[in-house]
């Protein structure tokens, strides 16, 4: 077993171990109908004290309470484009996502680019994509668009993108690798499940908190991926050592990085007692990870 070198592994832990599990006292919980649903920064608890007047705010939560759940998604819907068009905040992409309970249950509709003010919690698929070359694994990696509202001319998984309201996440795999790579259903159906990881971290926008879904899938030599939505400037190979540094370098994505680390670990390529190994069973523990954001939504 040829495992990665001590020093790069030092490299990702000494990168990553400070931000997978950061400190949220600075948000404030946001409770609908008795949920704690949200975790907001000192901008947006602003925007919804002055924009939403059904909201009672206190120095303990913001509680919006006594509506129904399609009500609810009208008020924050109607906020959040308010709020995109007076410039807070940009990327607005007439696209919905689920808001969900911790547990995963599903209670409404919101546009997606309002996630991250609202601090609420999203699902994601990632792709990562390979290549055997001389008995060495190479992973599809995307350079980012230059145009891209998050994270642009950052490296980037094969294929990644949010889950729609009403998708399963393999039927989010299936669109997203299509529209971001070309990989064909047919492809597809070699999927290998590669587990979940909760991602969280504050962002300039507000709070990203997700859970991914993860998958690899073994392409044919002759395969090359091809952008079809503009969002992905090209496609490079990149070895376990070549992506190890880039996460250190910080080219990468966060997310990203995480879901390949996740794959190189799977493949038992980092050294059994290294630290970084418990740092990446962690955050794929995900009822540690919802516990961890609890103690922050429930706190009073």
């Amino acid at each position: 077993m040829t495992y990665l070198s001590t020093d790069l592994c030092d490299g990702v832990f000494e990168t990553l171990k400070h931000r997978l599990t950061p400190d949220l006292k600075a948000f404030m919980p946001f409770r609908i109908n008795g949920v704690y649903l949200g975790l907001l920064n000192q901008t947006f608890a602003n925007c919804i004290r002055q924009d939403i007047d059904t909201v009672v705010a206190d120095e303990e939560c913001f509680i919006l309470d006594n509506m129904s759940w399609q009500e609810v998604a009208d008020t924050l819907q109607n906020a959040a484009r308010q709020w995109h068009d007076n410039g807070l905040y940009n990327g607005w992409r007439d696209e919905k996502y689920s808001v969900c309970d911790i547990s995963g249950s599903p209670l409404f509709a919101l546009e997606r680019s309002a996630f991250r003010p609202l601090g609420f919690l999203s699902h994601a698929i990632h792709l990562n994509a390979w290549v055997e070359r001389a008995g060495e694994r190479y992973y599809w990696i995307g350079k980012r668009s230059s145009t891209k509202a998050v994270a642009p001319n950052k490296l980037d998984t094969t294929a990644g993108g949010g889950i729609a309201a009403g998708e399963t996440p393999h039927t989010a795999m299936v669109r997203e690798s299509f529209e971001e790579a070309g990989v064909p259903s047919s492809f597809t159906q070699n999927l290998t499940e590669n587990g979940k990881v909760f991602s969280l971290r504050p962002v300039h926008r507000g709070l990203h908190r997700e859970i991914l879904y993860l998958y690899d899938l073994r392409l044919p030599e002759n395969f090359t991926p091809q952008n079809k939505d503009g969002e992905v400037a090209e496609f490079i190979l990149m070895n376990d050592n070549e992506i190890a540094q880039a996460v250190i370098d910080e080219q990468f994505m966060e997310d990203s990085a995480l879901t390949l680390l996740i794959s190189i670990q799977n493949r038992q390529k980092i050294p059994p007692n290294h630290p970084l190994n418990g740092l990446l069973k962690q955050i794929q523990d995900i009822d540690f990870m919802k516990d961890y954001c609890m103690k922050y939504l429930n706190r009073f």
